[in-house]
């Protein structure tokens, strides 16, 4: 797991290549992808420390940039803790936008979003975009909402977001015939649990089964540990509901657990991060998170 929490205020794209060089897996915190364009040559910045970004605490911005791609291929989850990104004052706050992408000469074509599982907070936008749903490959993400019923998707090609009148929850049109349109995720079709999952090689009518309740946008599998992401806690390749606490009681007795680990940021861990201090098994942070 490598973490990097917070966002330079006055980032640079050479500083943030340099800061997520390390096969950054989770960020802490916020990202915007703002004001990227080739060069007057046309060589187009490198963005493949973007690849591994599996995990946004966050909110995600992508705005006013005008490359071809932008590869978030491993990115799994968007959680918009933090209460979001106020995009205006009538509107509730956004967990993902994508807006004004594109210059003069240039737009932008794709974000890769092929493994994003599930948006677990607020709202998402899409307007002002040149080729519209295709930006996403016709991606639907009222699929990815973890609480469809508040959670809404707003779309638009216009220049500005109508207020009022803004496309809610509408699947994006793809005019790519192999777009994501009729996924449906890990969401169940037919049972009561949140998310499931079908056995391979059991034709076309697959029966559903549950995943694991500690389980975020999916699985492979009914174990802890097949799941896509985790609605809590990490503890090693498991997904768990809470973090062994610092007590148990054997033979009726309190008595220290052995096997304690504080929590993280969403992990369970042995240690505090260097910036950390545990006091009474609470954790202190003096870390930045915007």
């Amino acid at each position: 797991m490598n973490v990097i929490s917070g966002f330079p205020i006055d980032g640079s794209y050479e500083y943030i290549k340099k800061l997520f060089s390390s096969r950054c897996t989770h960020i802490i915190g916020n990202l915007i992808i703002y004001g990227l364009h080739p060069s007057p040559n046309g060589t187009e910045p490198d963005l493949g420390f973007l690849k591994s970004i599996e995990e946004i605490s966050g909110f995600l911005i992508i705005m006013n940039s005008s490359i071809r791609e932008i590869p978030f291929s491993s990115l799994k989850v968007i959680r918009g803790l933090g209460g979001g990104y106020k995009i205006h004052e009538d509107l509730p706050p956004a967990t993902l936008l994508i807006r004004h992408n594109y210059d003069s000469n240039r737009i932008l074509y794709r974000i890769n979003f092929d493994q994003l599982k599930a948006i677990e907070n607020g709202d998402v936008y899409m307007f002002d975009n040149p080729v519209g749903c295709d930006l996403v490959g016709g991606l639907v993400f009222k699929n990815l909402f973890t609480n469809p019923a508040e959670q809404r998707f707003h779309n638009s090609l216009d220049l500005d977001l109508p207020i009022l009148n803004s496309t809610l929850n509408e699947p994006c049109q793809s005019s790519n015939p192999g777009a994501l349109l009729a996924s449906n995720g890990g969401r169940c079709q037919k049972r009561s649990c949140d998310w499931c999952f079908q056995m391979p090689d059991q034709g076309p009518e697959r029966e559903e089964y549950c995943c694991h309740p500690s389980c975020l946008g999916g699985c492979t599998g009914p174990q802890e540990s097949d799941c896509f992401a985790c609605k809590n806690f990490y503890d090693g390749e498991k997904c768990v509901e809470s973090c062994p606490k610092p007590t148990t009681v054997q033979h009726y007795r309190l008595t220290l657990n052995v096997r304690f680990k504080y929590e993280f940021n969403g992990f369970c861990v042995n240690e505090c991060p260097g910036n950390e201090i545990a006091l009474n098994f609470v954790k202190f942070s003096n870390e930045f998170q915007p």
